[in-house]
């Protein structure tokens, strides 16, 4: 297993240092913030496994930087301990209402700190085995819907078809609409194919389209 990757965003050195050598196995791979300045770039960048956040910041403050992390759906699923010396009920509240999952408080004692970050990602690995989880079963059920939608028409299409094709090669008047009649029933054999890999989805995986837009594989084995 590769290491985890922790942002600390902390402007008090002495408390920066302490987190760094507490974190200096190889368990960790930590990088560090000194104010909330470029902080969704940094996230972006270093994409970590968890982030500890410092309440107090002399740009911003902890809360407003989680708040923006967590409406962010590109970083919302990455737990955030917030770090704090305040002892105000109502701080803690707000922090957890703007996403925390965790917090310590000042100073740093660092075997709380190891504790709650073991338990921080053995939960984010489960809640993020859940939404797979989710995912796989709503895809699942997503194509099982469309194909029972879209089978019986199809079949229809295909059938009414056929028929003209047949009746337009028996009493051929225009060779074009025989084409047209041909073109369509192709299209529809086309869209029937689709519907058949839709049916058969059973997970979330997701492919490249065009620039950043991403679309659902249909063609999973």
């Amino acid at each position: 297993m590769g290491s985890f990757k922790v942002l600390l965003v902390e402007d008090a050195v002495i408390d920066a240092e302490i987190v760094k050598n507490a974190l200096g196995s190889g368990m960790f791979d930590l990088r560090i913030l000194d104010s909330g300045y470029g902080f969704l770039s940094a996230v972006e960048e270093f994409n970590p496994d968890v982030i500890v956040l410092d309440l107090n910041l002399p740009d911003t403050n902890g809360i407003e930087l989680c708040r923006k992390l967590k409406n962010d759906d590109n970083f919302a699923g990455i737990p955030v301990i917030m770090v704090t010396s305040e002892h105000d009920v109502n701080i803690l509240q707000s922090a957890y209402l703007a996403g925390a999952w965790d917090y310590l408080k000042k100073p740093y004692n660092t075997m709380e700190l190891l504790i709650r970050l073991e338990n921080v990602l053995r939960l984010s690995g489960q809640n993020r085995e859940l939404i797979r989880i989710k995912q796989d079963t709503t895809v699942s059920e997503m194509g099982r819907a469309i194909a029972h939608n879209f089978n019986q028409p199809l079949t229809t299409l295909l059938g009414t078809g056929e028929l003209l094709l047949n009746y337009s090669n028996e009493n051929p008047v225009d060779g074009r609409i025989s084409e047209q009649i041909q073109a369509m029933i192709d299209a529809a054999r086309e869209i029937s194919t689709l519907v058949k890999k839709v049916e058969r989805l059973k997970e979330y995986k997701v492919t490249d389209y065009i620039q950043d837009i991403k679309i659902i594989d249909l063609d999973q084995e």
